[in-house]
C-alpha cells in the first residue's frame, strides 16, 4: 500500500502545481523593518503600495516611536513597492513628496527615511539591488525634480520661448533613460531586477520590435514565472506584435484592405478606390484635434478631388454614438465617404493600421501603396501639390 500511494501523492502534487502556477513559484517571505528619523511631523501610519500586476493592493501598519514593520510574500524576482505616508491622504495616489520607491527581495531589509519619507535608504537583503536601481533611476528622478523647479519660475511661466526651450531640453535628457535601462537588462540578464526594469520600459515609444524580441528571449530563459516577469513579457509581446503591425503599414508598404459600413449601413472596401490617390483619415466626433484638423482636409478635398483624389474617413466613434458621428460629418462639411464600426478604440481598421492616437492618416497611391503618413495642415497641401503639380 505504501509503495502505491507515494507515487500517486507525488502525481497529485505535481498536478496541483501545474493547475495553480502560484504553487510552483517558489514563494518566499520578505520583512521590512522601517525607521523614520528626524521627521518634522512623525506619522501615525505608513502604507505599502503594490504595483498593478500585483492587483494594486495596499498594506498599512502603525508607526510607534519612528519604527514600523511590514511582512509579505515575494516570488523569485525583485518586487518594486511604494512606501507612502498616511493616514490623512489617499494612499492610492500619493504625491511625490509623500512617497518613496523601494526594491524588495526575500529576507529582511531595513528601510531608513531621514527627514522626509522619500529620502530613503536600504540595508540588508535588498540593499544591493536597491542601490543598483538607484544608479539607474536617480539621474532621471533628479532631472525631473530640476524641471519641476523650473516650471515654478516666473521666467518659465511668463515667457513662451523659455517654456519651449526648457521642455525641449528636458525631453532630450529624459529620453536617454530608455537605452540605459535596456543596456542594464542586456548586461544583467540574470539579475532579479531585470524583469522589473523590462516592465518599466516594455511599452516605451523607443522600444522597437528587435529590442522587444531580444528582451523576450532574455526573460524567457528563466523557469521563473513571477507576476512581474509575466507582466513584463506580456508588455513586450504586445509591443512586438504592435511593431509588426506598424511595419506592415510603413511607407512603401501595400495598404491592407478592409471593409466597414458607411453612414447608410452599406459595406465599403478600401480596395474599391484603387486607381485613385486616397487619404485614409482616422478621426472621431469626440476628438478635438481631429475636428480642428478637418478644415484643412476639407480644403484639400475641394482643391484636388477632381484630380483623381479621394478621402475615406474612418471614425473611432463610440458604440451607440452614431448620431454624434453623423452630426460631426454635417457640421464639418466632410463630403467624402465615411465608414465606422462604432467600436471606439477597438475599431477593426484602426487596429489593422496600428492606430493608437487620432487624428492619423495614410496617403495611398493608385496602386494601393502607402506613400506618406500623418500629413497635417500645410504638410497635406504640400504633398498633394507635389503629386498633382
Amino acid at each position: 500500500m505504501k509503495n502505491i500511494l507515494k507515487p500517486a501523492i507525488c502525481a497529485i502534487v505535481l498536478c496541483l502545481m501545474l493547475l495553480n502556477p502560484a504553487l510552483a513559484q517558489n514563494v518566499s517571505k520578505f520583512v521590512i523593518n522601517g525607521v523614520l528619523k528626524n521627521m518634522i511631523h512623525m506619522p501615525d501610519k505608513v502604507f505599502l503600495i503594490y504595483p498593478d500586476y500585483e492587483g494594486k493592493k495596499i498594506d498599512s501598519t502603525n508607526v510607534v516611536n519612528g519604527i514600523y514593520r511590514f511582512k509579505g510574500e515575494i516570488e523569485n524576482d525583485a518586487l518594486p513597492l511604494i512606501l507612502a505616508l498616511g493616514p490623512e491622504m489617499d494612499p492610492m495616489s500619493p504625491s511625490n513628496d509623500l512617497q518613496a520607491d523601494l526594491v524588495i527581495v526575500k529576507g529582511v531589509t531595513t528601510v531608513t527615511s531621514e527627514g522626509t519619507i522619500y529620502n530613503v535608504s536600504e540595508t540588508g537583503a535588498s540593499a544591493k539591488l536597491y542601490n543598483q536601481y538607484g544608479l539607474l533611476y536617480n539621474k532621471y528622478f533628479k532631472l525631473g525634480m530640476e524641471f519641476i523647479a523650473k516650471i515654478k519660475t516666473v521666467a518659465y511661466r511668463s515667457r513662451k520661448a523659455v517654456r519651449a526651450f526648457e521642455y525641449s531640453e528636458y525631453s532630450k535628457s529624459i529620453k536617454a533613460y530608455f537605452p540605459d535601462f535596456y543596456q542594464f537588462i542586456l548586461q544583467n540578464s540574470d539579475s532579479s531586477l531585470a524583469p522589473f526594469i523590462a516592465y518599466k520600459i516594455g511599452d516605451n515609444k523607443l522600444m522597437s520590435k528587435e529590442k522587444a524580441d531580444s528582451l523576450i528571449a532574455i526573460l524567457s530563459i528563466s523557469a521563473s514565472r513571477s507576476k512581474v516577469r509575466t507582466a513584463a513579457l506580456a508588455k513586450l509581446k504586445d509591443k512586438s506584435g504592435f511593431a509588426t503591425k506598424e511595419m506592415s503599414v510603413a511607407v512603401d508598404s501595400l495598404a491592407p484592405d478592409f471593409s466597414q459600413n458607411d453612414v447608410n449601413g452599406k459595406a465599403v472596401k478600401l480596395s474599391s478606390f484603387r486607381g485613385k490617390y486616397v487619404l485614409l483619415d482616422f478621426w472621431a466626433s469626440w476628438c478635438g484635434p481631429c475636428r480642428a484638423e478637418n478644415p484643412s482636409v476639407v480644403k484639400a478635398y475641394a482643391k484636388y478631388h477632381n484630380q483623381n483624389f479621394e478621402i475615406l474617413g474612418v471614425s473611432l466613434d463610440m458604440p451607440g454614438k452614431k448620431a454624434d458621428w453623423l452630426a460631426a460629418i454635417k457640421q464639418d462639411g466632410l463630403n467624402w465617404p465615411q465608414v465606422s464600426d462604432l467600436k471606439y478604440g477597438n475599431n477593426a481598421a484602426a487596429k489593422l493600421y496600428a492606430v493608437t492616437a487620432i487624428p492619423q492618416n495614410f496617403l495611398i497611391d493608385p496602386n494601393g501603396k502607402i506613400i506618406a503618413k500623418n500629413l497635417r495642415g500645410d504638410e497635406l497641401e504640400k504633398k498633394l501639390s507635389e503629386i498633382f503639380k
